[in-house]
């Protein structure tokens, strides 16, 4: 995959604009180049300073995007060209219109039945060429079989919100197995989309202050959340960051 530098805490992010990982996302579809696609955001981060083998799933990525904001200016003051922010619900709902233009096949699995049906309900209103290939919600016991339902279908696209780093892991685990030439990570996206959890207005989006948003709207779960996984980002990244500067100096 192009535009990836190996510079952000040895993870290579894309760098590119979200119009040309869309082109990208697109030929490899047509060509059935398998790729793997994660989100990357402080939540992701703060696991992967702790668990090595989730950082190692996150190495394997063909295109990471800088999803927060926090790792979009971290990641530029590290020296990542990163010429903008791509968030993974923005870039969820733009394959979809893809889909629908190009009648990809897409299987849709994770979140909760009720969920899952209001996505599916809304897709087949809004983008009626699209092609539902396969569904399951995301409480199932049987992996295997759920990955062997997925390469029958015979799906271009796999959209996994089971949330992190649980779809990360099946998907890795399972990526020979899946047959899919995408596979992708969208978290609570289809929350998001079904608009059973209410979108942060677009200033907040532009401001990259979603998070204040959610706090918000939901302070149990995401003070709770971000008061857990910002403090270990801050600390690695200081950490990293002054390593950063003096292996700078030394080579100048």
């Amino acid at each position: 995959m192009q535009n990836t530098v190996p510079s952000y805490f040895g993870l290579k992010i894309y760098t590119d604009t979200q119009k040309s990982a869309i082109s990208t996302i697109q030929q490899n579809i047509e060509t059935k180049t398998p790729t793997f696609i994660a989100c990357l955001n402080v939540y992701k981060m703060s696991y992967a300073f702790r668990m090595p083998g989730f950082s190692k799933i996150l190495s394997k990525a063909n295109m990471l995007i800088t999803d927060g904001v926090s790792v979009l200016l971290t990641a530029r003051l590290l020296g990542c060209p990163v010429k903008e922010r791509i968030t993974g619900v923005q870039l969820f709902c733009d394959l979809l219109e893809v889909a629908h233009q190009h009648r990809y096949r897409i299987f849709f699995l994770g979140s909760q039945e009720a969920v899952l049906q209001k996505v599916l309900d809304k897709i087949r209103a809004e983008y009626p060429n699209l092609i539902v290939a396969g569904y399951q919600n995301g409480f199932f016991e049987d992996e295997a079989a759920i990955a062997d339902r997925i390469r029958e279908s015979n799906s271009d696209i796999l959209f996994v919100a089971m949330g992190s780093p649980k779809q990360e892991l099946f998907m890795e685990q399972y990526a020979d197995r899946l047959g899919v030439p995408i596979r992708m990570g969208v978290g609570g996206s289809f929350d998001v989309f079904s608009g059973l959890t209410p979108r942060a207005p677009l200033l907040s989006q532009k401001l990259g202050l979603e998070w204040l948003y959610r706090c918000v709207v939901e302070p149990k779960k995401y003070l709770r959340r971000y008061s857990q996984t910002i403090p270990i980002f801050l600390y690695e990244f200081t950490k990293h960051y002054l390593s950063f500067g003096r292996s700078r100096r030394s080579t100048s």
